[in-house]
């Protein structure tokens, strides 16, 4: 499960790739201490403009971002950066069920739900006034245009 901190981090991490058009992600946690793995990264996001597919436990993304994060600092080293940004062009990513996954494909804790029902929420109120404000337009129109005809 991630930290408070790392929910915070990756949740903006979303956002602003979401903004990038990215729209579809998979961020997993991956415990390099009980994993017997050399990856020091202990949470990895997926990114892609392309819808991810989801079939059981694998998620196959194309033409896509990956971002890896060692939030625990598990390496030691100065020489291993701590985030990690690479592209991809086609990866299958696998989950256990030790893993949290976090995603906007399938059944899973959806991150930016919430910022995209804000943004269809966003467009629907600024429509929603738009139409007023025509209206009153076109009276003012109809009113300025039958001012300067009896003047006429």
């Amino acid at each position: 499960m991630l930290s408070q901190t790392e929910y915070q981090y990756i949740h903006d991490l979303v956002l602003q790739m979401y903004n990038q058009d990215y729209h579809y992600y998979i961020c997993i946690t991956n415990n390099p201490i009980t994993s017997n793995s050399s990856n020091i990264y202990d949470i990895e996001c997926y990114f892609s403009q392309n819808e991810i597919t989801n079939q059981s436990n694998r998620f196959i993304l194309q033409n896509g971002v990956k971002i890896s994060l060692d939030s625990n600092n598990y390496s030691t080293s100065n020489t291993i950066d701590k985030i990690k940004r690479e592209t991809i062009s086609s990866q299958t990513i696998t989950t256990n069920t030790k893993e949290y996954v976090y995603s906007n494909v399938g059944q899973y804790s959806n991150l930016i739900a919430s910022y995209e029902t804000s943004l269809n929420n966003h467009l629907s109120i600024d429509f929603a006034y738009l139409i007023p404000c025509i209206l009153i337009l076109q009276v003012l129109t109809t009113f300025i245009r039958s001012m300067f005809k009896k003047r006429g």
